[in-house]
């Protein structure tokens, strides 16, 4: 049998590790952003991170649908985004962009519930990563 073409695992172990990957192919994880907080981002009466833009029309553009990007973006509709920290789930936040400030961001009493609740502060880094199942959208 020539290396690496047609080959056929017994092994259970080996089986399994194939349809885990199978599961993994049908989500992707990306990162969206990374920001350091500032004060706006954690006022409670703004209700608002915003989200650096670059990184949002290089990278967000990439997972959403053309209609939901165009969506957004010509202000038809926000996006509601379930939300994990730490493999828990959390109250969705929305995602829009203000073209008055002309940037994306995520708003809504969530996002500053969510802040609050993991203690975020000023000058922290967050990390903002997104995942799509391939199958269910």
């Amino acid at each position: 049998m020539e290396k690496g073409k047609d080959v056929f695992y017994s092994d259970p172990h080996v089986h399994g590790l194939n349809l885990l990957a199978d599961v993994v192919e049908n989500v992707t994880k990306t990162l969206l952003a990374s920001k350091i907080l500032t004060a706006s981002d954690l006022e409670r009466h703004l209700n608002r991170l915003f989200l650096p833009k670059n990184q949002v029309t290089e990278k967000v553009a990439k997972i959403l649908s053309a209609e939901e990007w165009d969506g957004v973006n010509n202000h038809k509709k926000e996006i509601v985004v379930r939300t994990w920290v730490g493999g828990i789930e959390e109250d969705p936040i929305h995602f829009k962009y203000w073209s008055s400030c002309g940037t994306y961001l995520f708003g809504g009493k969530n996002w500053f519930n969510l802040a609050q609740k993991h203690a975020l502060q000023i000058g922290d880094q967050l990390n903002i990563w997104a995942h799509r199942d391939l199958v269910t959208n």
